[in-house]
């Protein structure tokens, strides 16, 4: 019981790390493996960008590209990750830029 009270104190806390998606499989899979193996990494980590997706971008049908990245991009805004953070980082600097241009 004590266990269990002590992860849900590290999740509402911050304590774990987040998983990342669209960083490469090595990445992907060491932040995944990250996330439930090392509870308190996430008090250490900073957090990426933030990013949402413009409405505009949203609902357009002639950007699906540019969408299905932006989409990518905002799952790992905000985020604690462990491996690849420089990669999601320009990911969602790229992502706001096409956003901003369309």
């Amino acid at each position: 019981m004590a266990v269990g009270t002590s992860i849900m104190a590290l999740d509402k806390t911050g304590g774990f790390s987040d998983a990342s998606k669209g960083l490469g499989t090595s990445n992907d899979a060491a932040n995944m493996f990250a996330s439930l193996t090392f509870g308190g990494a996430g008090y250490f980590l900073g957090k990426t960008s933030k990013y949402n997706m413009s409405d505009l971008l949203r609902s357009s049908s002639s950007y699906t590209g540019t969408a299905g990245k932006g989409e990518t991009a905002m799952q790992n805004s905000g985020a604690r990750i462990m491996f690849g953070r420089s990669k999601a980082e320009r990911m969602i600097a790229e992502a706001r830029r096409r956003d901003d241009s369309i």
